[in-house]
């Protein structure tokens, strides 16, 4: 076999690896992307745990490794929205034979775009948390139509998003590889790993004419008749500028054929333990560290509901003992099982220790957290008792939850012996000391300040609500629910931090400090095992 015969045969197994993710993994580009964000989002936040981020890493150490050795070629074997833009360039080619491409200056800034926009999604999305809406989302709208399993797919493409990714593919019957030259934030970082790579494909200066044939056969419009090595972070490794040389001036130092396959194999192999289902882990609120007198606000029972996924129903059991979630069960869904598994690990754990529906989605895997909560939230409304909390010592008393801001507080007496006391100062005109009267405080979380409203009537705080905080949402509503219903129950701001949310549960005592007008000091933080905790003193 002759060195002409490789690159061709490369091109028969690159379409078919093309052509296998295509239908097995179509948003694997998405998963890389995902890959990096959530790490990075995960370590700042100080939530990275290897039971839900590891899969994550092997992902992005297969990608960094490949890329880093051999260029970019998992956007030319694997990348499914390429093979797309491949496909509509070599079809759109049969009725357009004359195509007016971008001149090579042109060409060189508009590839900028694609690091201005990694760079916005750096500072909006993975820095300051801001949702990109499905509506104006063509990423998002390409997933829904790769896999047309729910009506959602004809209405997701009735949208910005959908007339953004028609636009792309408009452009791609002009200009091949449209959307990895121009706009693809993964393709900035794996263009600027590919620096690195050892993988080059050699240009023979002395027998090249320099007619420009390799250049012009590029997908990525990389100038391949410059310098002796192809040197350019966008070289896709598509191996197209080999045969076409008339000189056969261009050569590699590597089998391509077996680069990329084992490449892919690789990277498919990571992309599949990500697939492994990790189990809830399981952290006990405050409400489940309460004795046993006391009875949760559901109903006894075991529940199923269902609610809109990704890609369709999602359905759930919920079973509740003594008033409290004790275990929440997936039945069935149809979304993308990567995403499924890493939104149900951490999202029913998240549920079975708040108690509560009112929890953060999973990033990248939003669409499937959703699901999920929703899913629950219709079980348990056939298990609830119209918002009260039935609190019982003895079974002979009763107190309602109150509402503060967008969650319930729990009333709790200390214990039995504690409420008789209160009930007997009451008699008597005597308080707990603070001041009738409605009171406002601050205090400093993790990202800013934290705002509150402190009502004390009776000489007793009846009511604390959040008026404003600037903390990641997850970790702020896991502090607020369990360290207002500890300020409540105990009558004291002194109370213990929330493991895995120290800094905002610091934001909310501090604020509840500030407006009863008791000093607070912060506690020394310890970092144990990626979360901080407070030793008080």
């Amino acid at each position: 076999m002759n060195e002409r015969r490789k690159p061709q045969i490369t091109q028969i197994i690159r379409h078919s690896i093309q052509l296998v993710g295509f239908l097995l993994f179509p948003g694997l580009f998405l998963t890389v992307y995902s890959a990096f964000k959530n790490v990075y989002m995960s370590v700042i936040a100080g939530t990275f745990t290897w039971a839900v981020n590891g899969p994550e890493i092997l992902l992005i150490i297969a990608i960094v490794l490949v890329t880093v050795l051999l260029g970019r070629f998992f956007c030319g074997f694997l990348c499914s929205f390429g093979a797309l833009g491949d496909l509509i360039y070599a079809v759109s080619g049969k009725f357009m034979k004359h195509r007016r491409l971008p001149g090579r200056k042109l060409d060189r800034i508009m590839k900028w775009g694609k690091y201005v926009i990694l760079l916005g999604l750096f500072i909006f999305v993975w820095n300051l948390g801001v949702v990109i809406s499905n509506d104006i989302n063509p990423i998002y709208v390409f997933g829904m139509l790769s896999r047309p399993t729910t009506t959602d797919a004809l209405t997701s493409a009735i949208s910005i998003g959908g007339l953004l990714l028609l636009i792309i593919m408009i452009g791609s019957t002009f200009v091949e590889r449209f959307f990895c030259r121009y706009l693809c934030p993964a393709g900035a970082i794996l263009s600027v790993l590919s620096l690195l790579r050892i993988f080059r494909i050699r240009r023979n200066t002395e027998t090249c004419v320099s007619c420009g044939a390799c250049s012009h056969k590029c997908s990525m419009g990389v100038e391949v008749d410059q310098g002796k090595r192809v040197a350019s972070g966008e070289c896709i490794n598509c191996m197209k500028c080999i045969p076409a040389c008339p000189k056969e001036s261009l050569s590699t130092n590597a089998a391509p054929v077996m680069a990329g396959t084992a490449a892919a194999a690789m990277i498919t192999g990571l992309y599949y333990v990500g697939t492994i289902k990790q189990e809830p882990v399981t952290t006990a609120s405050a409400s489940n560290q309460i004795s046993s007198f006391m009875q949760g606000k559901y109903t006894d029972g075991s529940y199923t509901g269902s609610a809109q996924g990704f890609r369709g129903a999602v359905q759930v059991s919920v079973n509740v003992e003594n008033g409290y979630i004790s275990d929440i069960e997936i039945l069935s869904y149809r979304d993308d099982r990567q995403y499924f598994n890493l939104a149900e690990s951490q999202i029913i754990s998240s549920i079975l220790a708040s108690q509560d529906t009112d929890v953060a989605t999973v990033s990248g895997a939003t669409f499937s957290s959703r699901g999920i909560i929703d899913a629950v939230s219709n079980a348990l409304a056939a298990a609830g008792n119209d918002g009260d909390i039935i609190i019982s010592a003895n079974n002979d008393t009763e107190s309602t939850s109150k509402e503060t801001g967008d969650h319930e507080v729990e009333l709790t007496p200390l214990d039995p012996n504690q409420e008789q006391k209160e009930s007997s100062s009451n008699e008597t005109g005597e308080n707990n000391g603070f001041t009738d009267g409605v009171y406002t405080g601050t205090g400093t979380g993790y990202r800013g300040e934290t705002e509150v409203s402190v009502t004390v009537s009776g000489g007793k705080i009846t009511d604390i609500t959040v008026l404003s905080y600037r903390d990641d949402e997850r970790f702020f509503r896991q502090a607020q629910n369990t360290i207002i219903s500890d300020i409540l129950a105990s009558q004291s701001p002194n109370v213990q931090t929330v493991s895995g949310a120290t800094y905002s549960s610091q934001g909310i005592i501090e604020a509840v400090s500030d407006a009863l007008g008791i000093t607070y000091e912060k506690p020394a933080v310890q970092e144990q095992g990626g979360h901080s905790h407070h030793r008080r003193r």
